[in-house]
């Protein structure tokens, strides 16, 4: 009986073991198939994200050449008309053959997907209409000379198209962006999900294999069917180094010593290691220095003090393969017990391709601010150069203005003045946009009362108000309060703002001023006006350099770069300039500044402008050695020169010679421009600040280098006064005055 039940237990042992057997193998083949297609699916999806991101940015990048050829082609054909020079036509031919590459790089990157950017045959088209409309003024240039380039620079036009072109790649490169970070998105979670897949799959796989293993051995133990036992589990291996073998990412597996036990065929790919080249050596085999090195010590320590720094996450680590190259991998490290011993998996995936588009777009992003950098210097360097013939043109004409002339002469001296100084106004704010845009604007910050500079500038423009009959109302309730502010470039903002409140008004209309409490501890002025207001769809472009909103239409003069100047002011102080508007009723331009606590008690000085013509004639002769190499400013100073009889001017056209001048007749005052053809300006002023004989001699600087770097310099390097042309005469001669009077000249 006791046999019985014995023979009984044993075969109900044996067929236990026997369907346990069935359902771990059953399981297992059912996971790694699912694990397996869930991989595949994965890869193929973060593949041709990749693809896709890939492409985005090629997208991305022709969007941004194509804007810079026609950048180009519009620089080189302002270029040709501003000096005649041929070569400058050289530029515009690059920029058009640009254009059409790039575009035709757009469509061939669009074509099998043209919903991805319906806007390329509008930037196609006003791209052509951008070309067309720089032949135009170069063919109005050659026909009309001067007069016709700027009257077609004057329509607007070429503003216009070139701001329709911005605002269509703009638009494309936005969408591309957002398709970008979709594509981004989806193949980060395609990895990250592949990742936990493959890592929870040998997870799986390694205990599934123990369990089966135990279910074999006991199954061997209690029947004599371990030949088909073993079968089965074999036919379950085979099924798992299937799997392994058509993963397309890279799986390693190793023991605590850091030996490898498998070795799958993608990784043989990405190696270029045979599996029985790695299989029983170190991993580290595959890690170039320093991580070969350290990677042991990883190891043991992870194995002492369960401390982990890569197992159960993610990493960029750097592999290496076997012809001695380096390359990028997206590492995913997980461990399971095997037999009481810990087996580590590694899941690897190869991201040059990833790396590469990203490296290319910031190729491409530096580029662009390259070209905005040079765009930037090349404003500032125009507008130096055009500085000097202004200076003349502005100098003879306040010369003219002291002679008694015929009312006709008296009307055309005061217009070519007008027009000077419009021209010179116009060529600051350039400079000054040019500095902003590269993060050169100097800046004096400090605690301004802003009922203050209200009061200041509303009394500035109270005249040209008064000629218009447009009252002025200032509600100072709310303005007793301190901004953080550079007090000059606030009061700039605050000029043009209320300027342009009068001269956009209506006849006998009115501006309000008022103060209030704005956001995130800023003071808020606000500059309201009752003229014909701005419609909403250009509004939104408020703020846009030479756009004048419409305005370029009416008779009233303007560049459109205050308001853009102003703004970038604004931003540059840390605050926020905005605009409302109704058509027909008026609009509100509002500034946000950083409110700033009351300073303490403080000297304050002032000081009061001169009048040298209207001042005597220094005692006893004045001898002033002027050091320039520009015939036009020579005869300029020279003409007022001959007001002043007791002065006697000596002319120096080379640095060199203006030294030898200094030192043999001692003058009372040296004037000194800085570009000269033989030394720079700055080297003559070391040697007369150097030399005993000239040292005491005050020097006054007249150049048209206005930057405050230069400035700054020149006064640190022994200069008495600064004065940047076109400079005012008046203020000319005061400065030679006082330098004589505190100078001790050549004595």
């Amino acid at each position: 009986m006791r046999a019985s039940r014995m023979s009984d237990w044993m075969a109900s042992r044996a067929t236990r073991s026997r369907w346990l057997l069935w359902a771990g193998v059953s399981a297992l083949v059912v996971a790694v198939a699912l694990a397996g297609w869930l991989v595949y699916q994965n890869a193929v999806t973060a593949s041709e994200n990749q693809d896709l991101v890939v492409h985005t940015h090629q997208v991305i990048e022709e969007l941004n050449a194509t804007l810079q050829g026609l950048t180009d082609a519009e620089t080189g054909s302002r270029g040709f008309l501003l000096t005649s020079d041929p070569k400058f036509l050289d530029v515009y031919d690059r920029g058009v053959v640009a254009v059409e590459s790039h575009l035709s790089a757009l469509e061939a990157l669009t074509a099998a997907d043209p919903a991805e950017q319906p806007e390329l045959p509008l930037l196609r088209q006003r791209a052509a209409d951008k070309l067309a409309n720089i032949v135009l003024g170069q063919t109005l240039f050659r026909e009309r000379g001067s007069a016709g380039a700027a009257e077609h620079l004057a329509s607007g036009l070429p503003k216009t198209i070139m701001d329709d072109v911005r605002a269509i790649v703009g638009r494309m490169e936005a969408r591309e962006q957002e398709l970008l970070a979709a594509r981004q998105e989806s193949s980060d979670t395609a990895t990250l999900r592949t990742n936990l897949v493959m890592g929870g799959l040998m997870i799986a796989v390694v205990l599934l294999l123990g369990t089966v293993g135990v279910v074999v051995q006991r199954t061997l133990r209690a029947q004599q069917g371990e030949l088909q036992v073993a079968a089965d589990l074999q036919a379950a291996q085979e099924g798992l180094r299937a799997i392994l073998a058509t993963a397309p990412d890279a799986i390693i597996t190793i023991g605590a010593s850091g030996i490898v036990e498998s070795f799958n065929p993608a990784a043989e790919r990405m190696f270029g290691y045979a599996p029985g080249e790695v299989i029983g050596k170190n991993v580290s085999k595959l890690m170039p220095p320093p991580h070969r090195d350290e990677h042991d010590s990883y190891l043991r320590n992870y194995l002492e003090t369960g401390v982990a720094k890569l197992i159960g996450s993610g990493r960029e680590v750097t592999g290496l393969r076997k012809d001695g190259t380096t390359f990028p991998l997206d590492l995913a490290v997980g461990v399971t017990q095997v037999g009481g011993k810990p087996v580590f998996s590694g899941i690897l995936r190869d991201v040059s391709e990833r790396k590469a588009a990203e490296e290319a777009l910031r190729t491409a992003t530096e580029e662009a601010r390259s070209a905005n950098r040079a765009k930037s210097d090349f404003l500032s360097r125009m507008s130096h150069e055009l500085r000097t013939p202004l200076n003349v043109v502005l100098g003879f004409g306040q010369v003219l203005q002291l002679d008694p002339l015929t009312p006709g002469q008296d009307d055309s001296v005061t217009h070519i003045l007008t027009a000077g100084r419009h021209l010179l106004n116009l060529i600051d704010e350039i400079l000054d946009l040019s500095r902003i845009e590269a993060g050169r604007l100097p800046l004096s910050l400090e605690p301004v009362l802003v009922d203050t500079i209200l009061t200041e500038s509303t009394d500035l423009v109270r005249p040209l108000a008064d000629g218009r009959g447009i009252s002025i109302e200032l509600d100072t309730d709310d303005c007793q309060r301190y901004v953080f502010v550079d007090r000059q470039r606030i009061k700039q903002v605050l000029l043009n703002v209320l300027s342009n409140a009068i001269k956009y008004n209506r006849e006998g209309g009115s501006v309000f001023l008022s103060c209030s409490e704005g956001e995130n501890e800023r003071w808020r002025i606000a500059v309201r006006d009752t003229g014909r207001g701005i419609a909403p769809e250009r509004l939104a472009r408020w703020g846009t350099a030479f756009d004048r909103l419409g305005a370029e239409t009416t008779s009233i003069e303007g560049t459109g770069l205050g308001l853009s100047l102003s703004r970038g002011l604004v931003e540059a102080m840390n605050g926020e300039m905005g605009a409302e508007s109704v058509l027909g009723e008026g609009s509100t331009f509002w500034l946000d500044l950083p409110v700033a606590l009351e300073p303490g008690p403080a000297l304050i000085g002032g000081s009061a402008a001169v009048d040298a013509l209207a001042l005597p004639a220094p005692h006893g002769p004045l001898v002033v050695l002027y050091i320039e190499d520009n015939l036009a400013n020579i005869g300029l100073v020279e003409r007022l020169m001959q007001r002043r009889p007791n002065t006697r001017l000596i002319v120096a056209m080379q640095g060199s010679l203006g030294l030898e001048l200094a030192r043999q007749h001692r003058p009372d005052v040296i004037v000194l421009d800085l570009h000269l053809p033989d030394v720079p300006g700055d080297h003559v002023l070391a040697e007369l600040r150097g030399d005993p004989a000239t040292r005491n001699i005050p020097v006054v600087i007249a150049s048209a280098d206005a930057t405050p770097g230069t400035v700054e310099r020149m006064l640190a390097g022994g200069a008495r006064a600064y004065l940047a042309k076109p400079f005012d005469v008046r203020q000319f001669l005061a400065t030679i005055d006082e330098a004589a009077d505190q100078g001790t000249g050549g004595a």
